[in-house]
């Protein structure tokens, strides 16, 4: 079972995160497709969150969502 959800995809600026577990560091880091970090957020460790990226140019980017010792990865388009 994944840890974490990422939609919409793509998506117009708002991402919403839902974590399957309740964590109080959950962190949210955003990569341009060149592999730069461009914006880095904490959870406020409730179940459902969201990040606004509409301040960022279109294109992809990818969300690196960690928590304790689980890690994933998601490929998101910014329109």
């Amino acid at each position: 079972e994944a840890a974490f959800s990422v939609y919409p995809n793509p998506t117009n600026g708002i991402i919403r995160i839902n974590c399957s577990q309740k964590s109080n560091n959950t962190f949210v880091k955003i990569f341009d497709v060149s592999g730069k970090l461009v914006g880095i957020e904490m959870l406020n460790g409730g179940i459902n969150n969201s990040i606004d990226i509409s301040d960022h140019p279109s294109g992809l980017y990818f969300i690196v969502v960690s928590s304790n010792d689980v890690k994933e990865t998601f490929k998101i388009r910014l329109k």
